[in-house]
């Protein structure tokens, strides 16, 4: 969210973001649209940011889908290359693909 203070508003509001076990979750109305997705035992995203955490169980503030872990090891669940991630990374590849060059 940091590199969103060098925008204007009007330059953030047509970027749509997708975070992938950030450290502060992103608000949804910061940018045009904000995903935060967090696999249920990245514990960086939950201390790095509790009371975003605690807002996002609760379904305000954040837009936050919370991924099913992967493994047991929460250092491992923060990998941006590691399994529960990066398939959430690939869906979201595939869906791109299918929407935009689909014949």
């Amino acid at each position: 969210m940091k590199s969103g203070t060098l925008l204007e508003e009007w330059q953030r509001k047509r970027i749509s973001v997708y975070a992938f076990g950030p450290a502060k979750l992103i608000p949804e109305d910061y940018f045009k649209s904000a995903k935060n997705y967090v696999s249920q035992r990245d514990f960086i995203s939950l201390f790095a940011d509790a009371i975003g955490y605690a807002h996002a169980l609760r379904g305000d503030l954040y837009e936050v889908i919370f991924l099913k872990p992967s493994s047991y090891s929460p250092l491992t669940e923060h990998t941006l290359l590691g399994p529960t991630y990066s398939q959430a990374i690939k869906k979201l590849g595939n869906e791109f693909i299918e929407k935009h060059f689909h014949e």
